[in-house]
């Protein structure tokens, strides 16, 4: 097998003529040694359609095997996007003259136990006094700010776990710490601002916060509208010179630290600067880093302390995505192998199976173990996956709206139907034919059904997979009504 490049549209969006000149030479050299050989189109880190396009243009997809993309899809559920890149390899193909087998060749999630920008955002937690506060993270879908809340504020008795939704009933006296990354939801943009400007705290690290609207399905762009809101302003590099690069690191450029933290643990800061271009009256920005960049000096972490009611907001703009606790990421795991599995993809490859904890703290904990060697959750999902999948077993799976089903028959002969639910959790009945055991993520028996053909079996679903094994489930409908005297609690 030979891949071509990988991820080879990074930074390169406008460049798909050049890729697709290089792959046609690859192509033709490879075919020459070696008519057999299985060649990869390049693993796409993005799926732009005019750079897949302008690339198929060059080298159609009659001169290569396998089309190829990757996807991180965390804290988003996967398989919307998974769906959204596959119909643009589907349509793109398409226009190339002929379709090829789909693998999956990079997908998972990083687990971190801690912020990247940890210490700093730790002296200035200390420096502006805000240890003895009440503390709240999010906990929803697979946002979870619960371990980086614990890890700052380790002496809290109770750390309470929000929706987004729950963020205008906080009080000024918490501190909330969000979730890694550039992901938040737009509709819940004022309620952040509205907290800080009272006088709560938001506590931030991961490139540029609050840029992407979690819930547009194109990922638009809200840019600084949420910052400007209650104050704070970030420029990112595109607009202080179109030439700047998007990152640096740290080490390797002159730096001013706020009280001396140790920023070991960060390996790259993006070339963004906050500022005081929106600061109201009564307000300061504390530089917590600062760096030159192509002889400009920027602030890519900083404090904000907003208005008379001393409202707080720290941020380290680390070069990170999406962190997930390590129970997220065996849920997802699940989901993102049903899904694609079941949806046509011929390969996925989960990324990877050993933290290594190192390069950078979000590229260093995307293993299903440790670095040690230790079991995450994700490995027993893993195991349990392979035991119920097996080899090149045909998977169905329907979109049923507010749940997800994944039905297929496992190697021992057995029929497996998986059941989860993209967002809340929801009651359903299942009716199988025949007795069944329903397994929970890991492969644990929870539940041994053993009732007439056609019982109704009352059940929770959630966004962890559940697997009902055995008799073949006939349906499922969602609870909208009383139950029926013929149904049974599980």
């Amino acid at each position: 097998h030979w891949e071509i490049i990988n991820e080879h549209d990074i930074r390169r969006k406008d460049k798909g003529t050049q890729y697709g000149k290089a792959l046609a030479a690859a192509c033709k050299a490879i075919r020459q040694e070696d008519p057999n050989a299985v060649i990869l189109y390049g693993g796409l880190a993005s799926t732009f359609p005019k750079y897949i396009d302008d690339s198929l243009k060059e080298c159609p997809t009659a001169n290569f095997d396998i089309m190829n993309f990757h996807c991180y899809p965390a804290p988003n559920p996967p398989e919307n996007i998974i769906k959204q890149r596959v119909d643009i390899l589907k349509e793109s193909m398409k226009k190339s003259g002929q379709m090829k087998p789909i693998w999956l060749t990079e997908i998972g999630a990083t687990t971190p136990p801690k912020y990247s920008g940890f210490n700093v955002i730790k002296k200035a937690v200390e420096k502006l006094g805000l240890s003895g506060r009440k503390i709240a993270c999010i906990k929803e879908k697979f946002s979870n700010s619960y371990d980086m809340a614990k890890s700052l504020f380790p002496e809290s008795q109770k750390i309470r776990k929000i929706n987004y939704s729950n963020i205008p009933k906080l009080t000024p006296d918490y501190v909330l710490v969000l979730p890694s990354g550039q992901i938040f939801p737009k509709k819940y943009s004022q309620d952040i601002a509205n907290f800080i400007l009272a006088g709560g705290a938001v506590i931030h690290s991961g490139g540029f916060p609050f840029y992407f609207d979690m819930n547009d399905p194109k990922g638009g762009a809200v840019g600084n509208a949420t910052l400007n809101m209650f104050g704070a302003n970030l420029l990112p590099h595109w607009q202080i010179d179109p030439n700047m690069p998007s990152r640096v690191t740290l080490s390797k450029t002159k730096s001013k630290i706020f009280e001396s933290a140790d920023v070991s643990d960060i390996t790259a800061l993006r070339c963004f600067d906050y500022n005081t271009k929106m600061l109201p009256p009564n307000s300061a920005m504390i530089p917590l880093i600062q760096m030159e960049v192509d002889g400009k000096t920027l602030t890519p972490a900083a404090a904000y302390v907003i208005g008379a009611n001393k409202g707080v907001f720290i941020s380290v703009a680390c070069n990170d995505g999406t962190f997930l606790s390590e129970e997220a990421q065996a849920i997802m795991l699940a989901r993102n192998y049903l899904y694609a599995l079941g949806t046509g993809i011929e390969k996925v490859f989960n990324y990877n199976f050993r933290s290594h904890e190192e390069v950078s703290n979000y590229e260093g904990h995307f293993g299903i173990v440790r670095k040690d060697l230790s079991e995450k959750p994700s490995f027993d999902v893993f195991k349990n996956l392979v035991k119920l999948i097996g080899k090149n077993t045909k998977i169905v799976y329907q979109d049923c709206g507010a749940y997800c089903r994944a039905d297929w028959v496992s190697p021992e002969g057995k029929n497996v139907c998986a059941l989860w639910c993209k967002d809340e959790s929801k009651k359903v009945y299942v009716k199988a034919n025949g007795n069944f055991d329903i397994l929970n993520l890991r492969g644990k028996t929870i539940g041994k059904i053993r009732a007439a053909a056609g019982t109704k079996i009352r059940c929770r679903i959630s966004q962890s997979v559940r697997y009902f094994v055995g008799a073949k489930i006939d349906s499922v409908t969602l609870i909208k009504k009383p139950e029926p005297s013929n149904s049974v609690d599980k």
